[in-house]
């Protein structure tokens, strides 16, 4: 892949991360309100996914030449 397709990928990913399309703060997911909710689990996934990319694609002894 290259660098500027992870590059969108990943600020693509971060971007959605942020919650602002949740304008009702009465609704509730697990307890609390939906946008927490959804910013951990997006925060999570997040990792899940820049962890995996950094696992496939950086290779530090190549660079250490």
């Amino acid at each position: 892949m290259i660098p500027k397709k992870i590059l969108l990928i990943t600020w693509f990913a971060l971007v959605l991360t942020v919650p602002w399309w949740f304008l009702d703060g009465n609704t509730q997911w697990f307890g609390l309100p939906a946008w927490v909710t959804y910013a951990v689990f997006s925060a999570i996934t997040y990792s899940c996914i820049l962890g995996w990319i950094i696992q496939k694609y950086w290779h530090p002894e190549d660079d250490a030449e």
